[in-house]
This record gives structure tokens, C-alpha cells and sequence, in this order.
């Protein structure tokens, strides 16, 4: 018996749920944290590279509890999915959809490149004038 066979063995699959649930918010907060340390605004005494490990961490953790949910076919199905969502991420990127950094608010850049982003009013790009 495989280790995710005994893992389903052993597990209802409501339970498995439960840990996907907690192992992705987990994986969210970890990617937060490496956001923050990134970012430098909000210090936090946890390096980059302790942060990365983390996120590294809790992605493995959510990648071994989707294993024990998703049938191989639907493996395979979520790996389409994934290349046609990475095809039209770079389609809105070339065709020029502006994201702020910050809130993640995203705009078309054919209303022009702004300096502060419509939504939250961010300074972008560094800011305006250098006068």
C-alpha cells in the first residue's frame, strides 16, 4: 500500500478537506510573510531565506494533501487548467493590464500609466516629477 493510499486509508475524505484547507491558509500566510520581508515597510526579524523555506514548506504541504483528494485524470485536468491560465496571464501582461503592487487592483494601460494606482492611491514607479 502507498503512503497516500494509507493516508486515504486512514482519512475521510471531509478530514483530508480540513487539511487542505489549513495546509493552503498556512501556504497564504507564508507567502505574506516573504511579501513582507520583501518589502521591508513592516520589519519583521525573519529572513528571506527562512521565509522562503517556509513558503517551499507549506506548498509541499498543500501539493501532498491535494495528492491524497485528486484522482490521476484530475491531476491531469488541473495541469491543463494551469497552462491555460499561465497562457493568458502572459496575454494580459503583453497586452498592457497594469497591477498595483500593493492592493493588487489591476487597469488596462490604455488609460495611461498613472503614478499612484486608481484603487488604493499607492505611489507607483517611484513617484512623479524629479523636479
Amino acid at each position: 500500500m502507498s503512503e497516500v493510499e494509507y493516508i486515504k486509508s486512514r482519512l475521510a475524505k471531509t478530514e483530508r478537506l480540513l487539511g487542505l484547507t489549513e495546509e493552503a491558509l498556512e501556504l497564504a500566510l507564508a507567502a505574506l510573510k516573504l511579501r513582507r520581508v520583501l518589502d521591508g515597510r513592516n520589519p519583521t526579524p525573519v529572513t528571506e531565506e527562512q521565509a522562503t523555506a517556509n513558503l517551499l514548506e507549506e506548498y509541499g504541504d498543500v501539493l501532498n494533501m491535494v495528492e491524497t483528494l485528486a484522482t490521476p485524470t484530475q491531476h491531469e485536468l488541473a495541469m491543463q487548467l494551469r497552462q491555460t491560465k499561465k497562457v493568458r496571464w502572459v496575454q494580459r501582461l503583453k497586452a498592457g493590464q497594469l497591477q498595483c503592487p500593493s492592493c493588487g487592483w489591476t487597469w488596462s494601460a490604455e488609460h495611461g500609466v498613472a503614478d499612484y494606482c486608481p484603487n488604493c492611491h499607492v505611489e507607483l514607479h517611484g513617484g512623479g516629477d524629479s523636479n
